[in-house]
């Protein structure tokens, strides 16, 4: 499974003419295509489509899906499962339910935006991408269920800074570039970047979480939170392990203000009225601040930002 690199570390690995396609915000899955012979002589074998989450557990249900992967040449398929209509957070939950029902799966779809051939030599991503945008695009093809990702072909850096601005603008969380020799690397590559919009607010740390399994013995994450107490959040992403072992042995001996890069303010489901911040990451200590800011602060910031 392909996995990225941060853009902005990266973008100088950019080769144009390049691919940019929205970075969505659902549940990442593989699809395995195969055919098993039949028992009976005469008969042609039964095609099956499996779906697995980046941790390799298998995702069971989803019917209407399934019936259209199974029309699908054997292979493996890369995407997201979304629901409409649904943030990532209501969306994600009802795809790892364990005991989700039919009503639970209404509204799913996925969006597709790589295929590797099974028994076949790697073709290079741009011929990947091509054969795929041909065979979703089918008339045959309910886009209710199976949808192409959105794929734009890129040939300098004004068009793609438009193209993100543009996603941006229209309440999406960024996107991804790729270049058309992307291969295959279980793992990340400097040929698939991610690029996403971010803010920057300062919290206060009023707990800590231990880490787990790695990070046993260490700091986990930091318990946040703004100055009115009405946004409380885990920051766990963004620190070195001598940063989570001075976390650790430090803990309680004094209050600090870090400076935390956020991608959006969002409600927390638990608890009305309460929020919290989606793919926070740590940045370093504030030790010239004594005081957060408040959500209200934050709210204003990200508006203005968004003018600009």
């Amino acid at each position: 499974m392909i996995l990225c690199h941060d853009y902005e570390k990266y973008k100088k690995h950019i080769k144009f003419p390049c691919i940019v396609q929205e970075k969505y915000d659902g549940l990442r899955v593989r699809v395995h295509v195969y055919d098993v012979p039949s028992n009976y002589i005469n008969q042609p074998p039964e095609r099956y489509a499996m779906m697995y989450t980046r941790a390799n557990k298998e995702i069971h249900g989803y019917t209407e899906i399934r019936n259209i992967l199974e029309t699908f040449p054997e292979g493996t398929y890369d995407g997201e499962l979304l629901y409409s209509g649904d943030v990532r957070q209501t969306g994600n939950g009802k795809a790892n339910r364990k005991d989700r029902t039919v009503e639970d799966e209404q509204g799913a779809y996925i969006v597709l935006w790589d295929y590797i051939p099974h028994g076949l030599p790697l073709a290079p991503y741009i011929e990947r991408i091509n054969f795929l945008r041909t065979l979703i695009h089918r008339a045959s093809i309910d886009s209710r269920y199976v949808q192409f990702a959105e794929t734009a072909y890129c040939d300098s850096m004004e068009t793609l800074d438009c193209i993100y601005n543009g996603f941006i603008e229209d309440g999406l969380e960024g996107i991804v570039v790729k270049n058309y020799n992307l291969m295959n690397p279980d793992g990340r590559t400097k040929d698939c970047l991610k690029r996403k919009k971010f803010y920057t607010c300062d919290l206060v740390v009023v707990n800590m979480l231990p880490g787990e399994g790695r990070l046993c013995g260490t700091m986990g994450a930091l318990r946040c939170t703004d100055s009115t107490g009405k946004l409380l959040v885990n920051v766990g992403s963004g620190f070195t392990d001598d940063q989570r072992y001075y976390w650790w042995s430090s803990q309680g001996e004094e209050e600090h203000i870090i400076e935390v890069k956020y991608n959006q303010i969002i409600s927390d489901k638990r608890t009305p009225g309460l929020y919290s911040l989606f793919l926070p990451v740590f940045v370093k200590i504030r030790d010239d601040k004594t005081e957060a800011d408040s959500v209200e602060e934050m709210r204003e910031t990200c508006v203005k930002l968004k003018q600009n």
